[in-house]
């Protein structure tokens, strides 16, 4: 009887120990932007959808708008591509080493306006083993969004998700029906200061990388410039951005000196602004990571646009694990089916 009692009891001991390691999966999500590549490696309750454990987390720059706009045929250089496999193919062996089992990936700006974006993804999955999906804006936004509502715990309806990229801008919210709705334009940290290069300095961007130095008059051109490029707002997003009660979040690419602030207003980015104005790269390299310096000028015209824009007195801002919408691709059980 004791050992019919044994046995049943190691049967189910070990029954629950597979029942336990089925629902943790240790997974490794790559973000590949118009800026750089992400991988964030976690442990994942499939069960609860929830990151129960972080292992690692990285970024590396690679340039792929900026080689981009060089390319009179829009599609990414040999030389471009070659640095953004090789970056992925060392994180995929980082994530290796700590035993992930699960890899997937998403695609966003740059690889939808390049020609030969869908070709560089389908290099990601035939040399690495990583498939990777070239996602739409709207779905950008949204995991954005829902990766701030898990890792901040703040209210959905009670917060706006800004999220700022290389190559575009989303700002991510809920109507009052619950339904997602994204204002989104084709400016972010690069795009805006290319387009700046281009429209106000006149430069070949070809030649010239940086938007360095800039004036105070050409700071308030610049200004009106991106104000009248940026779309209208959609009505429910400016009453929703009056409401008390929601809290507008940056949660990526916001210029690092108002990043560190948790909240800022107009005022905090005007005492920035004056201290980077009429200053040259290697001034601004002094308080600055090296690749920030010539679009640092630019990132905060974009911001004084956005908030003049959209009417937005304040941003709060929240470091995610991650890139900015890691945890809820790690979490979103249909992304993973046959990873």
């Amino acid at each position: 009887m004791r050992r019919k009692c044994i046995a049943i009891l190691l049967t189910t001991l070990l029954s629950f120990s597979s029942f336990l390691e089925a629902q943790i999966v240790r997974r490794a999500v790559f973000d590949f932007g118009s800026g750089s590549i992400r991988i964030h490696v976690a442990d994942v309750d499939t069960q609860n959808m929830q990151v129960v454990h972080t292992l690692y987390t990285d970024s590396v720059r690679v340039f792929l708008s900026e080689d981009l706009v060089k390319q009179s045929d829009k599609k990414f250089s040999e030389e471009i591509q070659k640095a953004a496999v090789n970056t992925a193919k060392k994180f995929k062996e980082k994530a290796l080493e700590l035993n992930a089992t699960q890899f997937y990936g998403i695609a966003t700006e740059a690889y939808r306006s390049a020609l030969n974006g869908e070709e560089l993804v389908r290099r990601y999955h035939t040399e690495l083993s990583i498939p990777v999906d070239i996602v739409s804006k709207e779905e950008e936004g949204k995991f954005s969004f829902l990766t701030l509502a898990m890792e901040s715990k703040l209210n959905p309806n009670q917060m706006i998700c800004w999220d700022i990229g290389g190559g575009i801008i989303q700002v991510t919210y809920l109507n009052q029906k619950g339904e997602f709705n994204i204002y989104h334009a084709p400016y972010g940290r690069l795009s805006t200061k290319n387009a700046l290069l281009t429209h106000l300095k006149n430069k070949s961007l070809e030649k010239e990388s940086s938007l360095n130095p800039v004036s105070l008059t050409e700071w308030e051109s610049s200004l009106e410039f991106m104000h009248s490029v940026l779309p209208s707002a959609p009505q429910d997003l400016l009453e929703k951005i009056k409401d008390p009660n929601v809290q507008i979040i940056g949660v990526a690419g916001h210029p690092p000196e108002l990043a560190n602030l948790d909240m800022y207003q107009i005022k905090h980015l005007i005492e920035v602004r004056d201290r980077y104005l009429n200053k040259k790269d290697e001034e601004l390299v002094q308080n600055l990571p090296f690749f920030s310096a010539p679009h640092a000028v630019s990132d905060l015209v974009l911001v004084h646009a956005i908030m003049k824009k959209l009417g937005i007195d304040q941003v709060s801002y929240f470091n995610t694990s991650g890139s900015s919408n890691s945890v809820a691709l790690l979490t979103s059980e249909d992304l993973w089916c046959g990873k």
